[in-house]
């Protein structure tokens, strides 16, 4: 199943497991059901080992994967920038408004 954030996907999955609040309608499942939900995590093993998964080296494949991890960390980095930043002047102001409110 794929989706932007927040459109329902694990709602769905958690509706057809019967593990949500039905307010109307029906679900019917027929044969065996697995889920697995998602949750993050990494192997006791090289950062290599675990993008490749046991899986024979491809060199395009791991590129991508390396450059999408990259770009993720950038993200967080800028993110932790900003919040560093606002917190810093937020430090500085701190001392002004003490003054001006009394």
């Amino acid at each position: 199943m794929v989706g932007n954030v927040g459109s329902g996907k694990s709602s769905l999955i958690s509706a057809l497991l019967g593990e949500m609040t039905r307010v109307e309608g029906e679900v019917n499942l027929r044969g065996k059901v697995a889920y697995v939900p998602q949750q993050a995590w990494m192997r006791n093993a090289t950062l290599k080992n675990n993008i490749l998964f046991g899986k024979k080296f491809n060199p395009d494949v791991y590129k991508k994967v390396i450059l999408k991890l990259s770009e993720s960390v950038k993200k967080l980095y800028l993110e932790i920038s900003i919040c560093f930043l606002i917190f810093h002047r937020l430090l500085m102001l701190a001392p002004w408004l003490l003054i001006l409110k009394y």
